[in-house]
């Protein structure tokens, strides 16, 4: 257990978000799989002032890549698909690259594509638009090259991401929520657990 002088140190790091009184985060420190600290931290709307509890469940962004990551795995381990494949396979939308992406490329941010958000920055929007997984894999497929060759270098891309969540959803028949649903969350007992992916679906 902690003692209360190490309690007092933690709490005072988030000093800063406790005197602004504005949106907040929540803690555990589990030391040798056992919870030993647990605190909430602010608000998690600003608007309505609701505070943080330990069963506030927060939109994580890009720390799902690891769940998208590991759907791509269990379809390679089950036999259903090979990383080391081309992604064309069951991704036509790359298929115009003169170079070769594999699906491990993409898992590895080194496939060369272009960043998809990006691209989406500079394109007309009509008000109210919103970004979604069909949208990315249009605006990818109308891209004629790459920033770099594929496997030469590593940059950090949601494109490929997004295009692997498609593509677990085209071998499966499932949209990501249920595939990772069925094998991750329920069989790891994560009860609390969603997957909605960083895009709204048409």
């Amino acid at each position: 257990m902690l003692t209360n002088e190490q309690k007092q140190r933690i709490d005072k790091i988030f000093d800063l978000w406790v005197q602004h009184q504005g949106a907040g985060g929540q803690l555990a420190v589990v030391h040798k799989g056992e919870t030993v600290y647990e605190q909430c931290y602010c608000y998690k709307d600003v608007d309505t002032m609701e505070p943080i509890t330990q069963d506030t469940i927060f939109a994580v962004a890009s720390v799902s890549k690891q769940i998208t990551a590991m759907s791509i795995m269990i379809l390679h381990d089950r036999g259903i698909i090979d990383i080391d494949e081309d992604a064309s396979k069951y991704l036509p939308e790359v298929a115009q690259y003169p170079q070769k992406i594999t699906i491990s490329h993409l898992l590895h941010h080194t496939s060369g594509l272009r960043e998809c958000l990006d691209l989406n920055s500079i394109k007309d929007k009509p008000e109210g638009y919103v970004l979604t997984v069909p949208g990315v894999m249009e605006i990818m497929a109308k891209q004629k090259s790459l920033d770099f060759d594929p496997g030469t270098k590593f940059v950090y891309n949601n494109s490929g991401y997004i295009m692997m969540a498609a593509l677990v959803e085209r071998v499966s028949g499932m949209n990501m929520h249920e595939f990772a649903k069925k094998n991750i969350f329920d069989p790891l007992g994560m009860t609390s657990s969603y997957f909605r992916g960083c895009l709204d679906y048409d």
